[in-house]
């Protein structure tokens, strides 16, 4: 059935920036795209929906990187500002490093000390911020090439300038409202909401045991759980909701997923308890649920295994 459609008239906005590149998406990707064209000695703005730069791993709590090396556990294939950003919480006691090369999980770090991070490093490297604020158009020049973005913040709409756009956004926002072609997974990986919890129990069974034990019970559909405690924090994030078959670049299936997750949340508290275990004490959910597979990009390249 056709979505019902309004006619708003046409309208100037300001325009509040004109740089040489525009960071769309404000993840550590997003942020680490937008210093190396600021330290090649371009203008660089970016632009953050959320009020915070780091995506999955500062907005969605979700506080470990994997191996920097590749599959035979040797050859280093990830450094530069991954690196970087590793040895600045080092120095702030807000990371641990594993040191066991078998290891999947290679650096697990302090969310909020990564968040403030990642600001000092915006603002070294000169770079425009622009968080609370969404790309959600394109304008064109005479010649029909993308010559700025327009992006909606709390004053309202506005636009930015820019010779050369970056999307970093993770569901090609920026690519869709230029036209460019895209394709989706035909079946999408689960998003995941994540949780920190203080008084955390020592749980003599595995907690995805416990979970299983209560999936019918809550409605919680089964999968992977993992989870790890903060350095400098003394909590412990948990990984274990998983919210199937939606697309999260649509909003009212974001919105559905959001609160699925809380539920999930409350609901594992329930089966800690139940099971005879004092209850968890929830202290943060994510801003931002874990999505991982929504649009992708039809690219000149893509990168391959062998790669």
């Amino acid at each position: 059935m056709a979505m019902a459609s309004i006619n708003i008239p046409s309208q100037s906005v300001p325009l509040l920036a004109s740089v040489d590149v525009c960071v769309a998406g404000g993840s550590c990707s997003g942020v680490f795209a937008a210093i190396r064209a600021a330290q090649a000695g371009c203008r660089v703005a970016i632009v953050e929906a959320l009020n915070r730069f780091g995506g999955t791993a500062t907005a969605s709590q979700v506080c470990t990187w994997h191996r920097l090396l590749a599959t035979d556990k040797k050859t280093r294939i990830i450094g530069g500002l991954t690196q970087e950003i590793i040895d600045r919480l080092d120095k702030r006691n807000a990371i641990i490093c594993e040191t066991d090369p078998n290891a999947v999980r290679y650096v697990t770090f302090n969310t909020e000390e990564m968040t403030i991070e990642l600001d000092e490093m915006v603002l070294e490297n000169h770079i425009t911020p622009f968080l609370h604020s969404r790309v959600v158009d394109v304008w064109r020049d005479d010649d029909g090439r993308v010559a700025g973005v327009i992006v909606a913040g709390k004053g309202g709409l506005f636009a930015i300038k820019a010779r050369v756009f970056v999307d970093a956004t993770g569901d090609a926002d920026l690519c869709a409202a230029a036209g460019l072609p895209l394709w989706r997974n035909q079946v999408l990986q689960p998003p995941s909401t994540c949780a920190k919890f203080s008084a955390w129990p020592q749980l003599k069974e595995s907690i995805t045991r416990l979970i299983h034990n209560g999936a019918t019970r809550y409605k919680l559909p089964e999968g992977f759980v993992w989870g790890a405690i903060s350095p400098g924090e003394n909590t412990y994030m948990l990984a274990g909701t998983k919210i199937p078959e939606l697309d999260l670049s649509d909003g009212a299936s974001l919105t559905a997923a959001e609160i699925e997750g809380r539920r999930q949340i409350r609901a594992i508290q329930n089966i800690i308890a139940e099971a005879g275990y004092p209850r968890p004490v929830l202290e943060a959910l994510p801003s931002l649920i874990g999505i991982r597979d929504t649009k992708h990009i039809h690219a000149l390249y893509r990168v391959t295994t062998d790669d």
